[in-house]
């Protein structure tokens, strides 16, 4: 223990130099990006997947016609030697958020395509793209089944920042061929030699690299020097490897932990504030399908939830929730009816039932555990828990 509250101790320190340098930089300018300016930094289709597509696009606004293209395959795809598919570039065609037809009842055709290169001779590369979108129904499964019928050959890809396998919820727990990739370590090293390729193109090459300071950003990670600071501390000084190797081994613990003790402390407050009582559901909250309901002492009916839905602190949720599925169907029906207008979507036992915002689907993201800890988080949630008051208020009345 006292080794390990030494490399703490140790990172914090070069974490606060970094800060400092960060600080210092950024009032000469450096960090200055168009994507933060017009707060874009994390829209998946109007900035990521818009961005990667022109890239990978032969015709392209770049004129660097197939050379992005190229790299994308030599060092993203074929990155795994068992992967040949022969993909001709020339005849590459890219499209965005390609409509493959409605979703259908059974969600497992249908739906929006990320980003689909195809090359005209039956070859085609999906891929889903997730920054901190969570997961939809059976969303993989159905883009899996749409290149099945139609393509010769199809590579699945997903996309996510740390490259992170897809959950269950999105493949129907179907054995899916499917690659995950991650911004951090296929993404940001193809950008870097994009950049370089782009070096007689200064408006190009300029262009890319605001979007690497974007994504840096988005990853947390570290300036070059400080993390050269960081690892040579740690490994030169042989007492921290034990210490170091045993927050790398128990990290998604550590996070789940730390996520689960301070929302719980943040919804004890909210409720304490609303004089509401609290209830925690599953085996272990921040895995899948467990949460928090919120109750008033005059709901039989109802409850209002806040629910992961995946693993891996993924795809959290909120919603008016049953109190249970043997509630009357024709209460049920009848809730259901004075509800009918309000947008959102609908589950078996929600309706209706939202996403969390997009900052906070992804819970092991640093600026989701940032929010945790300071008012953000709780402002947030109480902005939620607000709105779906006001609903259940509004239209329910004694059906509550």
């Amino acid at each position: 223990m006292e080794k390990l509250n030494e490399l703490l101790k140790k990172v914090s320190e070069i974490i606060q130099k970094e800060k400092t340098q960060k600080e210092e930089k950024q009032k000469r300018g450096e960090y200055f990006n168009i994507f933060s300016v017009l707060r874009l930094e994390t829209k998946e289709v109007r900035l990521h997947s818009a961005f990667l597509a022109e890239l990978l696009n032969p015709e392209g606004s770049h004129g660097l016609g197939k050379q992005f293209l190229e790299l994308f395959l030599n060092m993203v795809l074929r990155k795994d030697k068992d992967n040949s598919l022969d993909f001709a570039v020339e005849k590459a065609k890219v499209y965005v958020e390609y409509y493959i037809g409605p979703i259908s009842e059974d969600k497992k055709s249908g739906g929006r395509i990320d980003l689909l290169i195809e090359d005209g001779k039956g070859n085609a590369i999906i891929i889903e793209n997730k920054i901190n979108a969570g997961d939809q129904e059976y969303q993989l499964l159905r883009y899996n089944n749409f290149a099945e019928n139609k393509y010769k050959n199809k590579v699945l890809l997903y996309l996510t920042k740390e490259g992170y396998e897809a959950s269950e919820y999105s493949t129907d727990k179907e054995n899916l061929e499917y690659i995950c990739i991650s911004y951090r370590n296929d993404i940001l090293p193809w950008l870097e030699c994009c950049e370089k390729v782009a070096v007689r193109h200064p408006l190009i090459r300029e262009t890319i690299h605001q979007y690497i300071i974007n994504l840096k950003e988005i990853l947390n990670i570290m300036e070059k020097n400080k993390q050269d600071e960081l690892i040579s501390s740690i490994v030169k000084d042989e007492k921290q490897i034990l210490s170091t190797i045993f927050l790398k081994d128990n990290l998604g613990e550590i996070l789940h932990q730390m996520c689960e003790e301070k929302l719980k402390s943040i919804c004890k407050d909210i409720a304490l504030k609303y004089d509401m009582e609290i209830q925690y559901y599953g085996e272990k909250w921040c895995i899948q399908y467990c949460g928090v309901s919120f109750n008033k002492k005059e709901w039989k009916n109802i409850t209002i939830s806040f629910e992961f839905y995946s693993n891996n602190l993924k795809n959290f949720g909120y919603g008016i929730k049953f109190q249970n599925l043997q509630i009357d169907k024709g209460i049920r029906e009848e809730i259901k009816m004075k509800l009918a207008n309000i947008e959102g979507g609908q589950a078996s036992n929600w309706y209706p039932w939202y996403k969390i915002d997009e900052q906070y689907q992804d819970w092991s993201d640093i600026k989701a555990i940032e929010a945790l800890y300071n008012d953000e988080m709780k402002k947030h949630l109480k902005s939620k828990l607000d709105y779906l008051i006001g609903l259940i208020d509004k239209n329910l009345g004694d059906m509550s």
